[in-house]
């Protein structure tokens, strides 16, 4: 928890304060508050998971709001991811399989993913609509072999019917930063292919040193927005009603990024 300097002033009165301001006009002889936007932020943080209880605790790690946002729409905890909105607004064909699944990956040294299941849980949807975690081996339902690529996919004749996505939650600078790239959010790279994306376009570009989006910038609620238009969803209209609202994977924002269809 990081508290303001105002937060950490004693509310006791100060005599030198009193005495510059003897008839209050500044408040000097008033208890000290914390200051509002600490609070609103802090609740947030909490309602995430993300508060820590220390004083002058850890820093919020900067891929778990990122995560959050990217695949949720929010950068807050609880919302349903979008894997769970698309089964929400689609369904499944399937009666006997999950209709979202999951899979996760390990880097080389074999550490997983900094990746929580609640990247993939329902929110505030029925819990039926959450995904379902699969791994590399043993049973057909729970764990499954290693998926197929997008070659593999269009020699069995998937790829018209399925959108294929690869990216992150953020980027990487351009610029080297000690042993390594710190992360970056303002301009990074998304590919799709299939399921009605156009092919062998480039949308978007940074400035001359790769640092800030500067043309066709896509907001995450835009990525969103065109993920649900290819798979016939409009994102205004998938809606589910939860705490007096309501509540969409674009929250009030988003715009399908029409060049990039078929």
């Amino acid at each position: 928890m990081v508290l303001s300097r105002t937060y950490r002033q004693s509310s006791q009165g100060d005599p030198q304060r009193r005495e510059r301001d003897p008839n209050n006009r500044w408040l000097a002889r008033q208890d000290c508050f914390r200051l509002d936007a600490e609070f609103v932020r802090d609740n947030a943080l909490a309602v995430s998971g993300l508060l820590s209880p220390k004083i002058g605790g850890p820093s919020v790690k900067p891929y778990q709001p990122a995560h959050t946002f990217m695949n949720t729409g929010s950068t807050i905890s609880g919302r349903p991811s979008m894997g769970a909105w698309l089964l929400y607004g689609l369904g499944s064909e399937s009666e006997n399989l999950p209709g979202f699944v999951v899979l996760t990956s390990v880097g080389k040294g074999g550490q997983s993913q900094p990746i929580a299941a609640r990247q993939w849980h329902s929110g505030f949807l029925p819990s039926r609509h959450q995904g379902v975690e699969f791994r590399s081996k043993g049973d057909a339902v729970l764990y499954v072999s290693p998926p197929a690529g997008v070659g593999l996919a269009r020699q069995r004749g998937m790829l018209d019917d399925t959108l294929v996505i690869w990216g992150g939650e953020f980027g990487r600078t351009p610029m080297a930063q000690g042993n390594g790239r710190d992360h970056h959010i303002k301009g990074f790279s998304f590919w799709m292919a299939g399921g009605g994306v156009k092919g062998g376009v480039a949308y978007g570009g940074t400035d001359e040193l790769g640092y800030n989006a500067v043309e066709d910038v896509v907001h995450v609620h835009d990525l969103h927005a065109t993920m649900l238009h290819l798979l016939g969803i409009d994102h205004q209209r998938l809606t589910f009603r939860a705490q007096g609202r309501d509540f969409r994977l674009t929250d009030v924002f988003g715009n399908v990024v029409e060049p990039l269809l078929a």
